[in-house]
């Protein structure tokens, strides 16, 4: 499959210290009753105008994810941070292509 296309709103995060604090921050909000939990979420792009970041996951597949940016584990830790997991890159390629997160 090709590379990801970054559209606008859409774009890769290159810096590794832009990444390393998205990380933490996705860290810091996901526990172990989230959908994220234990499945090795590396960001990889985020949205210019929202909260919204896509990870790759280490055992295949990709998921976006709106962080809430209050540092730790939400009192609803099975729904926030908001996550939709794809199975592959063309799943996640329709989604960010699609008006659902303008």
């Amino acid at each position: 499959m090709n590379a990801i296309q970054w559209n606008e709103p859409w774009r890769e995060v290159r810096e590794e210290s832009e990444r390393a604090g998205l990380e933490r921050e996705l860290a810091a909000e996901v526990g172990p009753q989230h959908p994220l939990w234990g499945l090795g979420a590396r960001i990889i792009g985020r949205h210019s105008s929202q909260d919204d970041v896509v990870v790759s996951l280490a055992a295949g597949g990709y998921a976006i994810v709106h962080l809430v940016w209050h540092g730790h584990i939400d009192r609803f830790p099975r729904e926030y941070p908001a996550t939709t997991i794809y199975a592959d890159q063309a799943e996640l390629q329709a989604a960010l292509d699609s008006d659902e997160f303008s």
